[in-house]
């Protein structure tokens, strides 16, 4: 290579231990954490080419576990996410670069799961509904940019089914359409 570092740290016995640094190519840090017998644990920063801060979470046992925030390069918050033994589990958030929240959800295990909301960029809601094993299911509704519903109707399993209405932006029913699920309407 060019002689570039790349890592600083610590090996007992060709084990990874203590604290750890990665470099980008222009030198900036790249990420800083700790090693325990070679298995990343407590906070790990990560870090953008240009300095700013990427992600800071905590690691156990090299997994993933608790609060993780990820931010975008102009250092604004991208989103919050729980996790428990390396899985997404409990309230994500997700934001749009100018600060307003776009996703609200929950994961069980993994998969999303219980109510979910999405927003527009002004914040204004721009659909909601529920997940049950990663499915979509139940009422959803879809808005129009202005907050006038746009649709309404049930998922199973995430297919659209029975009677789901669409409205035109002033809120006079365009049309009806009844859905049967897998196999088309």
């Amino acid at each position: 290579d060019n002689g570039q570092l790349k890592e600083i740290g610590n090996y007992e016995r060709g084990i990874k231990v203590g604290q750890w640094k990665s470099f980008h190519r222009n030198n900036e840090l790249a990420s800083i954490g700790e090693y325990h017998n070679g298995r990343r644990t407590g906070t790990w920063q990560t870090f953008y080419d240009n300095g700013h801060l990427e992600e800071v979470g905590i690691y156990h046992r090299s997994k993933k576990d608790g609060e993780w925030e990820t931010y975008y390069d102009t250092e604004e918050i991208k989103e919050i996410v729980q996790y428990t033994n390396g899985k997404v589990n409990g309230q994500k958030e997700e934001y749009y670069e100018n600060g307003q929240l776009r996703i609200r959800g929950k994961y069980i295990d993994g998969t999303p799961s219980g109510e979910w909301k999405m927003y527009f960029t002004d914040g204004k809601l721009g659909a909601h509904g529920a997940y049950r094993n990663g499915f979509e299911v139940g009422e959803w509704k879809l808005y129009y940019f202005s907050g006038q519903l746009r649709e309404v109707g049930r998922m199973e399993e995430g297919e659209q089914v029975g009677e789901w209405t669409m409205y035109q932006e002033d809120g006079t029913i365009e049309y009806k359409n009844f859905r049967r699920g897998r196999g088309g309407s």
